[in-house]
C-alpha cells in the first residue's frame, strides 16, 4: 500500500514541473512554414511599404514581437534565420528569460534575427504548432523550422550551442 505522504510528495512533484514549464518533448513534425497549411497565418501585420529585410533592420538586435498575421511572413521573407520565442506573460520563466534573450538578439545582431510570439494572443497559431510549454523556442530558416524545444537551456551558453547546432554561427 502507497503511504499517504509519498503519494502527496510525487503529484507536487508533477506539479512543480507543469509549473517550472516543463512539459513533454515536442513531438509531431518539424513544419515547412511555406506550405499550404500556413497561408491561413500569412496575413500582413506590418506595412507593406518596407520589405521584410528593411522591417527587420529596423530592430536590428532586439526581438521583433510578432502576431499570428505576421508570423509567417516574417520568418519566411527574412533573408537571415529567424529564433521565435513563444511566451506566456503569466509563465514566470519567460518573464526571467526575456533580459538573457535581448542580449541574445543584441550578441547575434545582423546574423540571426529574433521574435517573440505572446502565445495567448495567438492561439491558432499556437495550436497549429503545438504549443505545449513555455517558453518554447522554434529556429526558422528559409521557411522551413530546424528545430524547437520547450523551457531555458540554463545559460546564454546553452542557448547558443542550440543555435550553433542548427545554424553554424559563431
Amino acid at each position: 500500500m502507497v503511504k499517504k505522504g509519498c503519494l502527496l510528495r510525487v503529484i507536487f512533484a508533477l506539479l512543480l514541473l507543469l509549473l517550472a514549464g516543463c512539459a513533454s518533448p515536442p513531438q509531431g513534425p518539424l513544419f515547412n512554414l511555406k506550405s499550404a497549411e500556413f497561408v491561413p497565418f500569412s496575413g500582413f501585420g506590418f506595412p507593406q511599404s518596407k520589405s521584410v529585410d528593411e522591417q527587420w533592420q529596423e530592430v536590428s538586435g532586439y526581438p521583433l514581437e510578432l502576431t499570428e498575421g505576421d508570423f509567417v511572413t516574417m520568418t519566411v521573407g527574412s533573408s537571415l534565420p529567424v529564433v521565435v520565442e513563444f511566451y506566456a506573460n503569466w509563465c514566470g520563466y519567460c518573464q526571467d528569460f526575456r533580459p538573457l534573450y535581448r542580449d541574445l538578439a543584441e550578441y547575434y545582431k545582423n546574423r540571426v534575427r529574433f521574435a517573440t510570439i505572446d502565445a495567448d494572443k495567438s492561439p491558432k497559431l499556437k495550436a497549429k504548432l503545438q504549443v505545449k510549454g513555455f517558453p518554447a523556442f522554434f529556429i526558422i530558416k528559409n521557411g522551413k523550422m530546424l528545430d524547437r524545444w520547450y523551457g531555458v537551456t540554463g545559460s546564454s551558453e546553452g542557448f547558443r550551442r542550440r543555435v550553433r547546432e542548427n545554424l553554424d554561427v559563431e
